[in-house]
């Protein structure tokens, strides 16, 4: 998989344009619970190949993230924004209720849920799949991957991070 970390800062301004839209902050306010606002955190392009691009292992954002404060209460702090340009993540629904798993091996950070271990069954996880230009929101603790793309056509997903004005790392 290829990345382009913070799109929104290349020439074209496309990018920057969905990352800053007022219509996606009036969305994402009351999915994030708060009244002070929210702010951009960080974005990223990631580009699959045809026939090839890796799999995204099974993980939850949240452990991915430094840690992150809210002044006020809940961890709702984070949603992230997937504006898919193909096809979308697959998720498990209800499992952004669900503890933080554990995303070591041996000991060891690798950023994925070890299927064998984690008591979870993926069998339960709902593809999310949109025409180009969709969008999915989804919660930082949302268990979620995606396949390998063995389709004849690249994968790309634009992703946008918010939180809460009143988020602190």
């Amino acid at each position: 998989m290829r990345r382009i970390k913070e799109p929104h800062k290349r020439p074209s301004g496309v990018s920057r344009d969905r990352a800053f839209s007022p219509k996606i902050a009036e969305i994402l306010t009351p999915l994030i619970g708060t009244t002070s606002g929210i702010r951009y955190q960080t974005g990223k392009l990631n580009m699959k190949s045809a026939g090839y691009g890796a799999a995204v292992e099974w993980h939850q954002d949240w452990a991915l993230l430094p840690a992150h404060e809210r002044r006020s209460p809940g961890d709702r702090a984070l949603p992230r924004r997937l504006w898919a340009r193909e096809r979308a993540a697959d998720g498990d629904p209800g499992s952004h209720t669900w503890p933080i798993s554990d995303h070591h091996a041996d000991g060891v950070f690798c950023g994925a849920i070890d299927p064998a271990s984690a008591g979870i069954d993926f069998s339960k996880a709902v593809k999310l799949t949109g025409k180009a230009g969709s969008m999915t929101i989804h919660h930082v603790r949302m268990v979620h991957g995606s396949a390998l793309n063995t389709s004849n056509r690249p994968r790309r997903l634009l992703l946008f991070q918010y939180c809460a004005v009143d988020a602190f790392r």
